[in-house]
């Protein structure tokens, strides 16, 4: 399997939380960036964390109980796909607060 498969694979798993995720990023982004807040930065971080767990608590309710058996099959476990989106979130995240933090500088 290529990366390009796992990415595939990343996408069907977790799309709307990655889409989710980065509705919040950019919108937090453009919060600090129109306020030029320091410590908003702060608040964002803190709010990031339960809105983070909310999205992946729904949808792991909400997901299919089939899916489950379909990734087990491929030989990865269900939580592989977790992490990479959660890296993949709280990467993109970090970088947008980073461009607009460097705008307030």
């Amino acid at each position: 399997m290529n990366l390009r498969d796992r990415i595939y694979l990343t996408w069907l798993n977790g799309g709307w939380q990655i889409i989710l995720g980065s509705v919040y990023n950019v919108s937090a982004a453009l919060l600090i960036a129109l306020t030029h807040s320091y410590v908003l930065a702060v608040d964002v971080f803190i709010l990031k964390i339960p809105f983070t767990a909310i999205v992946l608590y729904l949808s792991h309710k909400l997901r299919s109980r089939d899916t489950c058996f379909f990734y087990i099959n491929l030989g990865f476990s269900r939580w592989h796909f977790q992490i990479v989106v959660l890296l993949a979130d709280f990467l993109l995240f970090f970088i947008l607060m980073a461009i607009a933090l460097m705008f307030n500088g």
